[in-house]
């Protein structure tokens, strides 16, 4: 009987002294959204298009090119900017209340993953 009680109250102890082993996945997202000066659809001031393309919620990814389309041009952009004379050409191409689609966005991962982002749809305002 006495070896039946030690064994119990070996067992419990044991069964107390196990430690689980925990493990933290980081996942990423599946989808992903992008803005130009924080707007990421309807209206935006057209002077805003000079600023950087960025992915919302994302300070780690960063914006390697994207398709651009206006009136009835379309870029290829590299980078995460649009060019300077190309914001120029938008103003002057475009009437306000016009459209710009921004298309076939790619970023990337400090690790080297490529992601293809949700395309946007702005529309050129004066004021904004």
């Amino acid at each position: 009987m006495k070896l039946l009680l030690v064994l119990s109250f070996f067992s419990q102890s044991m069964l107390f002294a196990q430690s689980e082993h925990i493990t933290i996945k980081k996942e990423r997202p599946t989808s992903y959204y992008c803005n130009i000066a924080g707007v990421s659809f309807g209206d935006v001031n057209y002077k805003l298009i000079w600023n950087e393309l960025k992915v919302n919620g994302s300070n780690e990814l960063i914006v390697t090119g994207f398709n651009l389309q206006y009136g009835q041009i379309e870029r290829k952009i590299e980078g995460s900017l649009i060019p300077e004379a190309i914001c120029d050409e938008i103003i002057q191409c475009c009437s306000f209340n016009g459209m710009i689609f921004i298309t076939n966005i790619t970023a990337k991962y400090p690790d080297g993953k490529i992601v293809v982002v949700n395309p946007l749809s702005l529309t050129l305002i004066r004021n904004g």
